[in-house]
């Protein structure tokens, strides 16, 4: 765990990997013309970072697209 986040590559690669999953979470895409949505900023927001954060790490097995798990960390 500590060599990845010594300063270098990794920690960078970390960072890019969440922001871009974050980028593509669906609370992000733009409703139909004419439409609105309301959400709640703080519940999405936790849900996006701890899946994207997660995701970034663990890839395709990662524990917190399981809502029960991830819902530990909020």
């Amino acid at each position: 765990m500590r060599g990845a986040l010594e300063p270098g590559s990794q920690p960078d690669d970390l960072n890019h990997a969440v922001i871009q999953k974050t980028a593509e979470s669906p609370g992000l895409r733009q409703p139909a013309r004419g439409e609105s949505r309301n959400i709640d900023m703080y519940a999405w927001l936790g849900h996006a970072i701890t899946t994207a954060a997660t995701g970034s790490v663990y890839g395709p097995v990662n524990p917190c697209d399981d809502e029960s798990v991830a819902d530990v960390f909020r």
